[in-house]
């Protein structure tokens, strides 16, 4: 067995493409080119990467679930062992927020008691490698709505999803 399998099945937001690892979910990428993500889970994980889209039934069928405006589930096990322990910290806690629901950089910085690490919240949540599942989507800046790797625009629509105004 790979030491990394993937699939990756389309929806009304793009293509998006899971890895799971033995420990679980390790990657969510959404219109990647596929070469250059086998190339990253190489690299993150080692070892073998394999295509198995029977692994991602549930997870697609809980992608349509969210996009149609529904509460997800996501019960899913996630692999952050490529992580810092900071990183790991504050996805944990990302984690935690609410289908509906932001939170502040800040927020997120008094929650894993380091009140003067807003900047590296933010940074942490820019290398998140499982967007929508850890939802660094409804982490906001104090006067706005921050940033967002996947773009704005989805940043935007994700909240939208969910019934946020931003």
């Amino acid at each position: 067995m790979a030491d990394v399998i993937y699939a990756f099945f389309d929806t009304k937001i793009g293509t998006i493409y899971a890895a799971f690892t033995d420990a679980g979910l390790c990657r969510i990428a959404i219109d990647a080119d596929e070469d250059e993500l086998i190339a990253e889970l190489k690299k993150r994980h080692g070892g073998e990467v394999e295509r198995d889209d029977t692994l991602i039934r549930s997870l697609q069928r809980d992608f349509k679930v969210y996009l149609f405006g529904q509460v997800p589930v996501w019960p899913y096990d996630v692999d952050l062992s490529t992580m810092t322990e900071f990183q790991r910290n504050v996805l944990t806690e990302m984690r935690k927020i609410p289908y509906g629901e932001t939170r502040t950089y800040k927020q997120l910085a008094e929650a894993i008691e380091k009140p003067d690490a807003a900047r590296a919240v933010g940074n942490a949540c820019g290398a998140n490698p499982i967007p929508i599942i850890i939802p660094c989507h409804r982490v906001l800046a104090t006067g706005g709505p921050g940033g967002f790797g996947l773009g704005m625009e989805l940043k935007h629509k994700l909240l939208e999803i969910e019934g946020v105004e931003i």
